[in-house]
């Protein structure tokens, strides 16, 4: 998020965990408004909460200006929800530009994209 809401972002994340009864871990790189964002639990039937806390703060940091991107872009965690911030064309876009930079899915091999 631009570095002027990094206080909001911090407050509204805190507060869905606790609205949800999960713990939080917020960490990152201010400088650049880069957080990570973790949302702990124990319970496996916490994970159901761990998803809708996820979409609340992605959707805050996009409000925000933001991206549910960071330095290491989309990876496991993030590519269900990938389309909350991008259109399908532009998924699509995106999907064809990694095949012509990377035809044999080499790169960040599963983190995104089918490989080749």
């Amino acid at each position: 998020v631009p570095r002027k809401y990094i206080p909001e972002i911090v407050r509204f994340t805190r507060d869905t965990a606790r609205q949800l009864g999960l713990r939080t871990v917020i960490f990152g790189h201010s400088g650049d408004g880069n957080l990570h964002i973790y949302f702990t639990y124990e319970d496996p039937d916490e994970v159901e909460k761990v998803t809708q806390a996820q979409v609340e703060v992605f959707r805050k940091a996009l409000s925000l200006g933001g991206t549910i991107a960071a330095e290491h872009g989309i990876g496991w965690t993030k590519k269900a929800f990938l389309s909350l911030e991008h259109t399908p064309p532009r998924i699509r876009l995106q999907q064809q530009l990694k095949r012509v930079f990377d035809p044999k899915g080499i790169m960040n091999p599963g983190k995104l994209f089918p490989e080749g």
